[in-house]
């Protein structure tokens, strides 16, 4: 089992700075378009938990696994998604991320340290409170992770890269900020058990 908790990004001090200066940009009658189509990228961080800490191992028949500790990384997210509205005040969104990171790993046991690389294909849904610019939503989706770990698998005279791949939920929370009718900026936390 895996947990992953991703917090995306998009250059925290930087969006609050724009948002500072472009807030009074906004009229007081913003209004969203009432269905978009959106793409964006962001700036992901993730976390690799549960059965990835070095302490667990798979048993498969004869084949016995080790699972390395797996250390929080950086990368980049892609997004295409659309929007629509339920009602005037809450609004829904779809949306599919693409998410890459980077992170090192290590068995402590064998005193080796390498990368890693996780790649998450997320299928989310938000509710969305559309009343205002800042529009908090709550999130449900599912996802499709593959951890590749490089040189971390051997039969005794080869060495291999270990490939993890399976499916899990997701659950999270975040906001949308908007600094034109079609123009935002998203933040959210996500946990996903994989």
């Amino acid at each position: 089992m895996c947990k992953t908790i991703s917090s995306t990004f998009v250059f925290i001090v930087m969006t609050l700075l724009l948002c500072a200066g472009t807030a009074g940009a906004v009229d007081k009658t913003f209004k969203k378009a009432d269905k978009q189509i959106y793409l964006g990228a962001s700036f992901a961080y993730n976390t690799v938990g549960g059965d990835f800490d070095a302490d667990h191992v798979l048993a498969n028949g004869s084949e016995t696994i080790l699972l390395p500790e797996i250390k929080g990384g950086a990368g980049f997210g892609l997004t295409a998604g659309v929007s629509g509205k339920f009602t005037p005040v809450f609004h829904y969104s779809a949306e599919m991320v693409f998410s890459r990171t980077t992170h090192e790993y290590e068995f402590p046991l064998l005193t080796k340290v390498d990368d890693a690389t996780v790649m998450i294909i997320d299928f989310n849904f938000k509710g969305v409170y559309g009343a205002e610019k800042i529009q908090p939503y709550m999130l449900l989706g599912f996802s499709v992770p593959y951890i590749n770990v490089k040189n971390a698998a051997s039969d005794g005279t080869f060495v291999e890269d270990a490939k993890y791949s399976g499916i899990g939920v997701n659950l999270g929370a975040g906001a949308d900020l908007y600094v034109s009718p079609r123009v935002f900026l998203n933040f959210n936390l996500m946990y996903r058990l994989q």
